[in-house]
């Protein structure tokens, strides 16, 4: 990777992985790979953007109503706690590599569905900027 990254002195680097199968460290593995090899061939801030198959982690918190919150409860505990503690820990290190100013990150994140009319609008930005917001 850092060789193929050397030559092509990428302006930008994309992450899009999974931790779909055991050991479910993919996600994290590849993004640590990916930042070393950011640091190995370009000393300035570079943009970063990861495309994630996990909306939980940062818009977890604006999953609204009873029922919604309590079935994402019992599927995190069930069937998706592996893969999403490996969605963290690449959260964790992009936020580590922004600080030091090895990158510049955009993470894509799934939409958040609003249960409303079906419309061909999107919406782009930080979760808190954008959850009150409806087309």
């Amino acid at each position: 990777m850092a060789r193929a990254t050397g030559e092509a002195n990428p302006d930008v680097v994309f992450a899009m992985v999974a931790s779909e199968t055991l050991p479910y460290t993919a996600v994290s593995t590849g993004t640590h790979s990916a930042l070393q090899t950011i640091a190995a061939v370009k000393p300035n801030s570079m943009p970063f953007i990861s495309i994630a198959a996990w909306g939980l982690g940062p818009t977890r918190g604006y999953i609204t109503g009873f029922f919604a919150r309590a079935f994402v409860d019992i599927a995190t505990t069930l069937f998706w706690s592996k893969p999403l503690a490996d969605f963290e820990k690449q959260l964790a290190e992009i936020e580590a590599a922004r600080n030091e100013g090895l990158i510049r990150p955009i993470l894509i994140l799934p939409t958040l569905l609003n249960n409303r009319e079906k419309t061909d609008i999107y919406l782009s930005g930080e979760a808190s900027a954008i959850k009150d917001r409806w087309a």
